[in-house]
């Protein structure tokens, strides 16, 4: 084990202090919890996709009825599927080359394709093309989608969002990002504040968790969805990153290894530690 020296009184020998005693065990220790995106993404792409149901989400163009499952047959040959996500109007898919696709109604920007207009339809999976703010973020490598938004992971740990968030009462109209991200993709965490690894969605709000197992959320939160009890009228909760890059104060959860999200409510699943 590596020691060091202490300085000694003196007329004294100088005392040797173990890796232990200063700290450099411990340190080593943390650093090596650490998580990252590749404990999470999917590694093995897939060769097509297959779409059943109803509406323009199911990608069949000219078809928006099918029973069984139906190969789409609009993505080129060599594309290959890392992710496919579905919300409550439309379909967004991640290939192997972080190209991401989408198709459905686009209701507020659900569906940011280029010259889709609001409330038009698209029935074809077609590339939603990013502005050069969104790619210095790095490149997508996992998606998550509510009912009418959808949200993207990159490689740098970065957060980007589109489409709109809805409560009871319609849509969700108190926050200035909420009305950015029905015009197209908007970074809602930057990775030079703090690096995500992992992103899962409700029905109107964001999960996601940090390199350093902290736990973000994001969104509607009227039935604490967010969270945090004693703020589940507010939009953002106490652990949420804001856009000037200044992190507020955090609640860690090191133990935390998955989070998953099913509607209102968020299961996590407990590490044991040593």
């Amino acid at each position: 084990m590596k020691t060091t020296r202490e300085e000694a009184p003196k007329g004294g020998k100088k005392r040797k202090i173990g890796a232990f005693e200063n700290g450099t065990v411990r340190k080593h220790k943390l650093a090596k919890s650490l998580l990252a995106y590749t404990d999470f993404v999917n590694k093995i792409p897939g060769d097509r996709v297959l779409s059943c149901g109803e509406g323009e989400q199911l990608g069949h163009p000219g078809r928006t009825t099918t029973k069984k499952p139906r190969a789409i047959g609009t993505l080129s040959d060599d594309t290959k599927i890392l992710q496919v996500v579905a919300g409550g109007v439309h379909t967004t898919v991640l290939t192997d080359q972080h190209e991401v696709y989408s198709c459905g109604i686009n209701e507020g920007g659900t569906v940011p394709v280029k010259d889709l207009a609001a409330e038009e339809t698209k029935d074809q999976l077609t590339i939603i093309e990013f502005t050069g703010a969104v790619k210095k973020e790095g490149k997508v490598v996992q998606l998550t989608s509510g009912a009418g938004f959808t949200a993207a992971l990159t490689d740098l740990g970065s957060v980007i969002a589109w489409g709109n968030l809805r409560d009871e009462n319609g849509a969700v109209e108190v926050h200035h990002l909420f009305a950015k991200m029905k015009k197209g993709p908007t970074v809602i965490i930057h990775h030079n504040n703090v690096q995500i690894v992992k992103i899962a969605a409700g029905e109107n709000h964001l999960v996601m968790l940090s390199s350093e197992g902290e736990i973000y959320t994001f969104g509607e939160g009227s039935h604490g969805q967010l969270g945090n009890s004693a703020r589940t009228k507010r939009i953002r909760s106490s652990y949420m990153a804001d856009e000037k890059t200044k992190a507020p104060k955090k609640t860690r959860t090191d133990s935390f290894k998955k989070t998953s999200i099913l509607i209102y409510f968020v299961f996590l699943q407990q590490i044991a530690k040593d």
